[in-house]
């Protein structure tokens, strides 16, 4: 079954790509190689989670990784505080490093690569009630100052979605960047 969906992911993308390709410079072909890099780092990820000394080696290095990559040659300070008492299952590790990819590729193309900033954090903590906080942070100018990015963009219903497979909701603060938050019980 992973294998099968992997070979899918690699098709969608493949068939976005020929359908760029054919088109005129424009928003249409921007968006749909926004699709294609989301598309491409879901298809990294999955390969990497479904390997299982992934999944045996916790949250922290696979993120790591997934930030280095999606930051490339910029020059991103990456803070990452995962509690090492979080363990998350499986599902809830996709969803986490789904959120997070996003947030990240947000981030980049709407503060780092315009020179807004230079720090993304990422902390996993446990509350004193029990349930994890997954908080994710960057320097920028903060989401709010575009309200139309806030609201009904393609990546903030992406993120909200992968909130709600956590079994959260995804909240959000904007002074001093953009901070978004999601608490959810611990399997």
């Amino acid at each position: 079954l992973q294998h099968r969906v992997a070979n899918n992911l690699q098709i969608v993308l493949a068939m976005i790509s020929s359908a760029r390709r054919g088109m005129p410079e424009g928003p249409a072909v921007e968006r749909l190689a926004a699709a294609e890099d989301r598309i491409a780092a879901m298809s990294t990820l999955h390969r990497r989670l479904y390997d299982k000394t992934t999944y045996e080696q916790g949250l922290a290095p696979i993120l790591r990784e997934m930030l280095l990559n999606n930051f490339g040659e910029l020059q991103i300070e990456v803070a990452l505080d995962i509690a090492p008492d979080a363990k998350l299952s499986l599902d809830q590790m996709t969803a986490a490093l789904l959120l997070i990819n996003e947030a990240a590729l947000n981030a980049t193309k709407h503060v780092f690569e315009k020179g807004k900033g230079s720090k993304f954090e990422v902390a996993l903590v446990r509350l004193t009630n029990g349930h994890l906080q997954l908080i994710v942070r960057d320097d920028g100018p903060g989401i709010m100052s575009a309200p139309a990015a806030a609201s009904g963009s393609l990546g903030m219903n992406i993120m909200q979605a992968f909130a709600r497979q956590l079994g959260g909701s995804l909240e959000m603060e904007a002074s001093c960047g953009t901070t978004l938050m999601v608490e959810f019980s611990a399997e």
